[in-house]
């Protein structure tokens, strides 16, 4: 049986989460005062995203302070039994 591959973090939030406000990288960057770099990086999967990162993600987009660190963790461990 074939399986589907877990969408990374980065399209998650890009697709469930910035696009649906019409929030670009640039604007997230500054709105969550992170350097775009760093932002880039967790988006396209090449960095972890820290605590104090996610917990800014979960206040900017209103969800719990431990719904992107969960999401992380539930795609690094559905990876890992891929």
């Amino acid at each position: 049986m074939r399986k589907i591959p877990t969408p990374t973090l980065g399209q998650i939030l890009t697709a469930e989460f910035m696009n649906p406000q019409g929030i670009t990288a640039e604007k997230l960057a500054q709105e969550l005062n992170i350097p775009l770099p760093h932002l880039n990086r967790i988006l396209h999967g090449n960095t972890l995203m820290a605590p104090e990162i996610a917990i800014k993600f979960s206040k900017f987009f209103n969800t719990s302070d431990n719904f992107f660190l969960n999401l992380q963790k539930d795609i690094f461990k559905r990876n890992k039994n891929y």
